[in-house]
C-alpha cells in the first residue's frame, strides 16, 4: 500500500561575525526511491544539520505521535522546537549528535500539514561553534508502496463471527474487514425513545399508587439501531448491558407473556403495564428475558419488539 507522509524542505540559518549565508535542502524523490531512507541536509560554517524527510507514525504510552529524525555534525548541547508564537512538538537530545521531534496527531500534525513553517534551535556544546536554527516546512506526499504485491482471497468469516460465543475473533483465521463485520458478542446501540410514552407513564402511576409501602413498578424505553443486519434479542442484551450496567444484575431466562402476565399480578394491576407498552409501540408481539437484582427483590423484565425496533423493560420492586 502507499503511505502518505509529510516531507519537508529545510534551511539552516546562523548569525555572528563572518557567517556565511544559509544552506536550503530540498526533498526530492527520484522514482523508486523512498523518503524515509533519504536525507536532507542545511549547512553554516562549522555546522551542518541533516534530518530524514519524512515523519514517522508511533505509537507511544498509547496514543499516536509522529517522529521527526536527524542528526548534526557538532555534538549537541540541546534542541528546541518552536514555532512562530509558542513551543511545538517535543525535542529531545538521542545521543552526542542525534535527536528527534515529538509531534503529536491532531493540532501539531494539523498544522505542519497545514504548512506551518518550524523552528530547530540547535545548541553544539563547543563553545566555538555558533547556534544555529534550522527553518523547516512540510508538506503531504507518498512514499513507494510497501508489503507485498500479491493478491490473495479469501472466503467470508462472518458465519465463523456468528457461531462465536466468546470475543476470541483469531479462532475465524486472519481477516480484514473491507467492510465493518457484525460480531455478535458486541450488543447493538440503544437510545431513548422517541415514542409518545403518555399510555406507559399514566399506567405506572396508577399501579404505585395502590401498591402497599416497599412495592413499586417501573419502566424504561429504548430505541435500537443496526446498520448491518436485523437486531436480534441477544445483541439487545448486550446493548442494554452496556447502556445500563448493573453489577449484581442476573440473566433468570426467557419468559413468555403469559407468564410474565402471572408474576405481574403480584403487584396489583400491573399486567397494565403490558398493553400500555403495546400502545406506546405500535406492535403486540414481542420476546421477553427476564432478569434479577438485589437478591431478587428486584426483576427486570425486557421487552423487545422486533418489527418496531423497540424495548422496554419493565421493573418491579419488593422489599
Amino acid at each position: 500500500m502507499f503511505r502518505t507522509v509529510l516531507a519537508l524542505s529545510l534551511a539552516l540559518l546562523s548569525c555572528g561575525p563572518n557567517l556565511a549565508a544559509s544552506e536550503d535542502g530540498e526533498l526530492e524523490v527520484s522514482e523508486g526511491a523512498d523518503a524515509l531512507e533519504t536525507e536532507v541536509k542545511a549547512n553554516v560554517p562549522s555546522l551542518t544539520v541533516w534530518v530524514k524527510p519524512a515523519l514517522v507514525p508511533e505509537v507511544r504510552d498509547g496514543r499516536q505521535v509522529y517522529v521527526l529524525r536527524g542528526r548534526t555534525s557538532q555534538n549537541l548541547e540541546g534542541i528546541n522546537a518552536y514555532v512562530f508564537d509558542d513551543a511545538f512538538g517535543s525535542a529531545n537530545v538521542l545521543s552526542a549528535r542525534t535527536f528527534e521531534v515529538v509531534f503529536d496527531a491532531q493540532s501539531e500534525l494539523n498544522s505542519l500539514a497545514a504548512g506551518i513553517r518550524m523552528f530547530l534551535a540547535v545548541h553544539p556544546q563547543s563553545a566555538s561553534v555558533q547556534p544555529a536554527t534550522a527553518s523547516l516546512t512540510f508538506a503531504p506526499t507518498f512514499t513507494r508502496p510497501t508489503g507485498t504485491t500479491s493478491l490473495s482471497v479469501r472466503p467470508a468469516v462472518q458465519s465463523c463471527l456468528d457461531a462465536l460465543s466468546s470475543n476470541d475473533s483469531e479462532a475465524c483465521g486472519a481477516w480484514y474487514p473491507v467492510t465493518r463485520c457484525v460480531l455478535p458478542w458486541r450488543g447493538v446501540q440503544l437510545f431513548d425513545t422517541p415514542d409518545d410514552v403518555t399510555a406507559l407513564v399514566n399506567a405506572t402511576a396508577s399501579i404505585n399508587a395502590q401498591l402497599p409501602a416497599g412495592k413499586s413498578v417501573a419502566w424504561r424505553g429504548y430505541g435500537t439501531q443496526d446498520v448491518l443486519r436485523a437486531v436480534d434479542l441477544p445483541r439487545v442484551i448486550n446493548g442494554w448491558k452496556a447502556r445500563e450496567p448493573y453489577g449484581d444484575l442476573v440473566n433468570t431466562g426467557s419468559i413468555t407473556a403469559t407468564a410474565l402476565k402471572n408474576e405481574l399480578t403480584a403487584f396489583g394491576n400491573a399486567q397494565a403495564l403490558i398493553p400500555a407498552t403495546q400502545q406506546v409501540v405500535y406492535q403486540q408481539s414481542f420476546v421477553a428475558q427476564r432478569f434479577e437484582r438485589n437478591g431478587g427483590k428486584t426483576k427486570l423484565y425486557l421487552l423487545f419488539f422486533a418489527s418496531a425496533a423497540r424495548v422496554t423493560v419493565l421493573e418491579t420492586n419488593a422489599p
